[in-house]
């Protein structure tokens, strides 16, 4: 067999072992890593709520994706970006007031996979303050990143 018929062999039989093998094991090993961590999202959400409690905007919002592109729609319009989202968090909730900000509470309804590494959570919030209870839904739509993990990639408040 001459050099160029081995070397020609060689490539064929790389690219059916990435074909055949490699590549499907590594897709299959993804989506089960995705799937398994489609776990984490409660407590993730959990965690989310103890920030607001304890007054931690920052903490809060590290679940959202840092996007200039990252919708937030409520019955009042919708607004984009991760920078307008905490800028109306921070003068609405967690002013000099923390009265205001009150005590919240998520309670996920379920958490949906709608393709590997995507997924969409429906659930009701609720923000106790001294003299009164505020309540309503949600949906948050999720993405998972491999260097940061599940990020909030559009919220939908009402």
């Amino acid at each position: 067999m001459n050099k160029k018929t081995s070397t020609a062999l060689l490539i064929f039989l790389i690219a059916a072992l990435l074909g055949t093998y490699i590549i499907p094991t590594m897709k299959e090993n993804m989506e089960n890593k995705t799937r398994s961590s489609l776990s984490h999202i409660p407590g993730l959400i959990l965690k989310q709520s103890e920030a607001w409690n304890q007054g931690s905007l920052e903490c809060f919002m590290s679940l959202y994706e840092q996007s200039d592109s990252l919708p937030f729609l409520t019955a009042k319009g919708v607004s984009y970006g991760w920078q307008n989202l905490h800028d109306m968090y921070q003068r609405t909730y967690f002013n000099s007031n923390s009265e205001n900000r009150g005590i919240l509470k998520f309670e996920i309804t379920q958490v949906i996979s709608i393709e590997s590494g995507v997924c969409l959570v429906p659930g009701d919030w609720q923000v106790t303050r001294t003299d009164t209870v505020l309540s309503g839904k949600f949906s948050l739509l999720f993405k998972f990143f491999d260097k940061e993990g599940w990020k909030i990639i559009a919220d939908h408040t009402w």
